[in-house]
């Protein structure tokens, strides 16, 4: 079998444009200040500090997911007219990547994760599985609507634009991740244990888009439509699987407690 391979080129002539640019900024830094209080909150009543280091944890996430991840997936974001908050060669992060996935990667992943810890039945967690995705769908169409980012090159099948097998492993890293952050927190985040939040949830995230995008991200490097929606299709079942992984996990712990 012979793959012919491409590299689709970003869209660097791109200019982002002023107005969504602010208005993306002020509703995602408004949100992580809110919970960053909130996170504060806790922390003086009742000595919780893990909701405070995810924030934390949460930017570094945000950095290493959109720099690394990003590429391989052709995200781009429009360079010329940017408020940036991160430069490294030819791409450039915008703030509101900084406070959006601040709180998606720290407080939102931390709330997930304590709800499917919760659940006592496999579909309450396909249920805030599909919440989940409802909430990512309306974010990303959004942001490729107002053109602050682009998900660029043949992706397969989309959804108001946004690519299937990103939004699939996107909701599906959310809950996966926050289930195990729950579980470290049980038993392992304590003490100055806690402080490595802050590394292992980008690494944790690192792991998930491994397992849920790999066969994504050869696809669309490849000049054939066939792989390209093969690939691609692979990675919305892995997500899949990865979802059904945690429930039969969570349904086990909870069937060993009431036994």
């Amino acid at each position: 079998m012979i793959i012919n391979t491409s590299f689709p080129l970003p869209p660097t002539d791109l200019v982002m444009p002023s107005l969504w640019q602010m208005v993306f900024l002020i509703a995602t830094s408004l949100t992580l200040i809110v919970t960053t209080a909130i996170a504060i909150r806790s922390l003086l009543k009742d000595h919780d500090v893990i909701p405070l280091l995810s924030v934390l944890g949460g930017i570094l996430t945000a950095t290493t997911i959109e720099f690394i991840i990003g590429p391989a997936g052709l995200l781009w974001y429009p360079g010329e007219g940017q408020m940036s908050f991160i430069q490294a060669g030819e791409r450039s992060l915008p703030l509101f990547v900084a406070s959006g996935n601040g709180f998606w990667y720290g407080p939102a992943i931390i709330l997930f994760g304590s709800l499917v810890s919760k659940a006592t039945s496999c579909n309450k967690i396909w249920l805030l599985f599909a919440a989940v995705l409802a909430v990512d769908l309306g974010m990303e169409a959004a942001g490729i609507a107002a053109g602050v980012f682009v998900y660029y090159g043949n992706q397969g099948v989309r959804i108001l634009g946004m690519p299937l097998w990103w939004l699939m492993q996107n909701a599906a890293l959310t809950v996966f991740v926050g289930w195990i952050i729950t579980q470290l927190r049980k038993t392992y985040f304590k003490g100055w244990r806690s402080l490595l939040i802050i590394p292992i949830m980008p690494c944790l995230a690192m792991a998930a888009n491994g397992f849920n995008g790999l066969f994504g991200w050869l696809a669309i490097h490849t000049a054939n439509s066939w792989s390209v929606y093969l690939g691609t299709l692979i990675s919305v079942a892995m997500a899949l699987i990865s979802v059904d992984l945690l429930a039969h996990v969570q349904i086990n712990q909870v069937k060993k407690l009431q036994s």
